[in-house]
C-alpha cells in the first residue's frame, strides 16, 4: 500500500525570497541556473516533503 502524499505550502516570505534569487541569477547572467533550482525544488525536495512531511520544519511567518 503506498503511503499518502501530503500538501506541501509555499509561504509568501519563501516565494518572496524565489522571485529575489531570480532577480540575483538574472542580474548575473544566469536565468537557467534559476531554471534549474525550480525543478530541484520540485522534483527533489517538494516531493521529499510530500513523502515525509516530518523531515522538513515548521516555518512561522
Amino acid at each position: 500500500m503506498a503511503e499518502p502524499a501530503y500538501r506541501v505550502e509555499l509561504t509568501a516570505s519563501f516565494l518572496e525570497r524565489l522571485e529575489s534569487i531570480d532577480a540575483c541569477l538574472r542580474e548575473a547572467g544566469a536565468p537557467l541556473t534559476y531554471d534549474a533550482l525550480l525543478a530541484a525544488l520540485q522534483d527533489t525536495v517538494i516531493l521529499n516533503l510530500r513523502r515525509f512531511p516530518r523531515m522538513g520544519r515548521r516555518y512561522l511567518q
